[in-house]
């Protein structure tokens, strides 16, 4: 048995597909599949698919950091997404984070408008996260500083969560570990350049390790160029159970205990 503990089944990759994919996944022993919300209206969706999937699919909602609509103004799209929170089954509070990756200014920098709105947006989601004792899904690319200062705040000391979709160094990992986070791996590991990524997952303790597809991207090697889906998350066990030299069962095991209890599923 498997888990995907990151995919956006709310996409319209999916919209005429959905019955089949999850279809596909179950059969692949994929049995369990959280569905991330990253706008209010993807939060809704994932929420409608769990009510639907009920017992393999599960909702989380958040705003990602690269969809925060200036025209509806924050406060609103904030309180939207408290209202999703409290009124319906969620497991999760994200995605939401911070990403500067596409944010700088002709000279390198970053816009310092939008480092305050991503701070602002991240940090009000982890009080959310605090208040209604839920566990973060955190977004971090090219802003690992600021995410990290954030999280090491007294004030969130007893948070939880995972990072997902890990690409960094083994120090960034330390980090994710030091927290008490859970930190997840993509297909991203199959690729032929992840080397370095290869290093970090045989140093990152399997107890610590979440295993998701963040479909319809990143589809794993053997199906990367095509649209991505729970079912490949199993390729995504395979290369850790290769990199620590370890049974496709172990990891299977682990992952799916380190997302239930995470999780609460």
């Amino acid at each position: 048995m498997f888990i995907d503990s990151h995919a956006h089944l709310d996409y319209p990759d999916f919209e005429n597909t959905r019955d089949e994919v999850i279809a596909k996944a179950l059969r692949a022993g994929v049995k369990k599949i959280i569905s991330v919300g990253t706008t209010i209206d993807s939060s809704k969706k994932a929420v409608r698919l769990a009510e639907r999937f009920k017992g393999i699919v599960f909702a989380t909602a958040g705003l990602h950091p690269h969809d925060i609509d200036e025209t509806m103004g924050f406060e609103r799209q904030l309180e939207e997404i408290k209202k999703i929170i409290t009124t319906e089954k969620i497991v999760a509070v994200g995605e939401c984070g911070i990403d500067y990756s596409s944010t700088h200014e002709d000279d390198g920098s970053t816009d310092p408008y939008e480092i305050k709105k991503q701070r602002d947006s991240f940090t009000r989601q982890l009080d959310l996260a605090k208040e209604k004792e839920l566990p973060l899904i955190v977004h971090s690319r090219a802003a690992e500083e600021d995410t990290f200062e954030i999280l090491s705040q007294e004030k969130y000391k007893n948070l939880c969560g995972v990072v997902h979709c890990h690409t960094g160094s083994m120090d960034i990992a330390k980090k994710v570990l030091d927290l008490g986070f859970y930190i997840g791996f993509t297909g991203i590991i199959t690729f032929p350049s992840a080397a370095e990524l290869s290093e970090v997952i045989a140093e990152v303790p399997l107890d610590r390790i979440l295993i998701e597809t963040d479909a319809p991207f990143l589809a794993p090697v053997p199906y990367r160029g095509q649209r991505n889906e729970p079912a490949y998350v199993v390729e995504v066990a395979k290369k850790i159970a290769e990199i620590k030299n370890v049974t496709l069962e172990e990891v299977a095991n682990a992952t799916v205990k380190n997302a239930e209890d995470l999780f609460g599923i």
